[in-house]
């Protein structure tokens, strides 16, 4: 993969049928509503996206250690960024503009995390 190049598991084009699958559900979840339990739901679609897209690029497991509470959608990696706002730690990576941040529950483990 070329520096340009945008990582396989978010071009439509070359995602797996698996994969596929679940960007549709996620689009069905997202057509149902607004509800926090939708949100909820969206959020373990994409969780389920990645691991198989970890599959597919045979990228490894961390160990339990090193698992983040939330991976990038885009690049799959942990995110890196943190910013508190009114006690909510929001994490983010360097490929997400700030907007666009994650709320977590928990906190990241390369920051006294599990």
């Amino acid at each position: 993969m070329s520096a340009q190049e945008p990582p396989r598991r978010i071009r439509l084009d070359r995602m797996t049928p698996a994969e596929l699958a679940i960007n549709n559900a996620v689009q069905a979840v997202e057509a149902a509503g607004c509800d926090t339990r939708l949100t909820e739901a969206i959020n373990l679609l994409h969780a389920a996206r990645e691991k198989v897209a970890d599959f597919v690029d045979a990228v490894p497991t961390p160990p339990p250690s090193e698992q983040a509470a939330v991976r990038c959608p885009a690049c799959g990696r942990a995110p890196v960024n943190k910013v508190t706002v009114n006690g909510v730690d929001i994490y983010g990576c360097p490929c997400m503009p700030k907007d666009q941040f994650v709320a977590v529950n928990e906190p990241h483990p390369q920051r006294g995390g599990r």
